[in-house]
């Protein structure tokens, strides 16, 4: 239950990235990655159910993890 409320609500906040910027892909590091399939697979169901049909019709977007994983804004930090 818990998990499944995250998800939603890390949906919610992609789903206005989606609709603002319309990217073809969206990359997420950090803590959430550890979670691996789990977590990402509902939250790419609860983006799906919330993003208008238009944005998904025409190029499918990519809800994918960050190469660098949990260590990414580290990295990035240090850059």
């Amino acid at each position: 239950m818990f998990v499944d409320r995250f998800a939603e609500f890390v949906a919610v906040g992609l789903t206005n990235v989606i609709h603002f910027f319309n990217p073809q892909s969206i990359l997420i590091g950090g803590a959430i990655t550890a979670q691996g399939d789990f977590l990402f697979d509902r939250i790419r169901d609860h983006v799906l159910t919330k993003t208008l049909s238009v944005y998904w019709d025409k190029t499918p977007i990519e809800i994918v993890q960050a190469r660098l994983g949990e260590q990414s804004g580290v990295i990035g930090a240090a850059r």
